[in-house]
């Protein structure tokens, strides 16, 4: 039997941050209400979420009333 020879490294990844290719938003929001338990951040509202979804970081940390130092 040969040995197993190591995968190749990938040559191309693609990420997808805006939705294009895939809907992240309901693990995205998952993700965020599990950390919002953890260190005692206000969770968002559906609405508020969808209302924030394609905001820059700035804009979605302000309106969630997040101090940029608790990052």
């Amino acid at each position: 039997v040969l040995p197993a020879e190591p995968p190749l490294p990938p040559r191309l990844v693609i990420l997808d941050f805006d939705g294009t290719l895939a809907d992240s938003l309901p693990r995205l929001s998952v993700a965020y209400a599990d950390v919002a338990e953890q260190f005692g951040l206000r969770r968002a509202a559906a609405a508020e979420a969808q209302a924030l979804r394609g905001s820059d970081a700035k804009t979605a940390l302000r309106a969630l009333g997040i101090p940029r130092w608790r990052l």
